[in-house]
């Protein structure tokens, strides 16, 4: 009988959110800095942190089915790029991952001034899984909910009896808050620990992701499972001469899979549904979004 160690496990996240109404104002657009604001809570007269959090890769649509007046020399009803966040909720706009992170006027997107008010919807839509860094463990439980199915119909009794399958877990990772260029062992892309300390605090755009859960892997032979999460709490922990470490505590929503194989690769449509790369589908047009 085999013995495995947790030296394979990993975990990689997906942001998600959930799309969020505003008003952009054509006031609110500066061209000379590549700047923009959103006033996502206008009936709230103080402050609150922005929904948006820096390195989403964020779709903004206008409403009205017109087309779009925020990034220079496009005209299209909608837009999708990568944001950074300022310390005052000011947003600019990059073609990559990398450029959101480390911010900065140089190579923001340019913007144009709209002319009037646009009612927009701001859409969180990263479709890329990037692991999480510097873990140093993790563990998720899944559990069966009973349910009392004697005042159901038989239709709903056999959906039912087997009772819901729900899951909690909890991520201790070393905290770090940027990527350190020639210093870190790990990916510029990755996660860091600090994200969830962000995610847990927003206010409109929840703090959900879905989590990949490795438990086992060599070679194509792989063990995980997948679901949908929302982060509910995030401790630290100090102590002089210490480790600083992030505790995050989540739940399931949805099902929860374990699948065995090789996680395979796709490509995701305009239409939301995806193809895998290992489809004999033919030829494949691709468009860049610079």
């Amino acid at each position: 009988m085999s013995v495995y160690l947790g030296d394979c496990g990993a975990v990689e996240i997906r942001r998600e959110g959930e799309p969020v109404s505003v008003q952009l104002q054509a006031a609110d657009v500066n061209t000379t800095e590549k700047r923009f604001s959103l006033d996502f809570d206008p009936t709230f007269a103080g402050t609150r942190p922005s929904p948006l959090i820096t390195g989403d890769q964020v779709e903004f649509t206008r409403t009205d089915g017109s087309n779009l007046q925020l990034v220079a020399g496009m005209n299209d009803i909608s837009v999708t790029r990568w944001v950074h966040v300022d310390l005052v909720g000011g947003i600019r706009l990059y073609n990559n991952y990398e450029d959101a992170v480390n911010g900065g006027p140089d190579k923001a997107i340019d913007l144009t001034t709209p002319g009037s008010d646009q009612d927009i919807t701001v859409d969180v839509v990263n479709v890329k899984n990037n692991y999480l860094a510097q873990i140093r463990a993790w563990e998720i439980t899944a559990q069966r909910e009973t349910v009392d199915t004697s005042i159901l119909g038989e239709e709903y009794r056999q959906f039912y009896d087997q009772g819901m399958v729900s899951g909690q877990g909890t991520i201790t990772a070393i905290w770090d808050y940027k990527y350190n260029a020639c210093t870190d062992d790990f990916p510029f892309d990755a996660e860091l620990a600090n994200y969830f300390s962000q995610l847990v605090i927003r206010f409109r755009e929840g703090s959900r992701f879905r989590g990949t859960f490795t438990i086992f892997r060599k070679g194509a032979d792989w063990v995980w499972y997948e679901a949908d999460c929302i982060c509910t709490s995030v401790g630290m922990n100090f102590a002089p001469g210490e480790i600083i470490q992030s505790t995050i505590q989540f739940i399931t929503t949805g099902q929860i899979e374990m699948k065995q194989g090789q996680p395979p690769g796709y490509l995701l449509q305009e239409d939301d549904s995806e193809i895998l790369l290992e489809s004999q589908v033919g030829s494949l047009e691709l468009e860049s979004s610079v």
